[in-house]
């Protein structure tokens, strides 16, 4: 869906992005499931995506990483940090990534 992001440099103080956003709970949710599902999305789109180490607060350190398609960074993915899943309520271990679109 479309993301508005805040940018002073545009004339109307803010951007619009299309997003691709997944997440998936379970008891053995895992970075590598989140991966494998990027890249059957990846491959439908008959693209080459790279991940290269990133760190976030959101994330588990190690367990993070950028997005990388034609050298250009547009997302992240990675195993929801346990603090974030406690301060939402949730009570299963969760992976996500999302990235730009457009």
């Amino acid at each position: 869906g479309d993301v508005v992001i805040f940018d002073t440099k545009q004339p109307e103080g803010s951007k619009t992005e299309r997003r691709l956003a997944f997440a998936i709970s379970h008891p053995n949710a895992n970075f590598t499931e989140a991966k494998q599902n990027l890249d059957s999305i990846f491959r439908a789109l008959n693209k080459t995506v790279e991940l290269k180490d990133a760190e976030h607060d959101s994330f588990i350190v190690g367990r993070c990483a950028k997005i990388v398609v034609n050298n250009e960074d547009i997302g992240i993915i990675g195993e929801i940090h346990p603090a974030i899943l406690e301060k939402w309520g949730l009570e299963l271990p969760a992976v996500m990534f999302e990235f730009r679109t457009s």
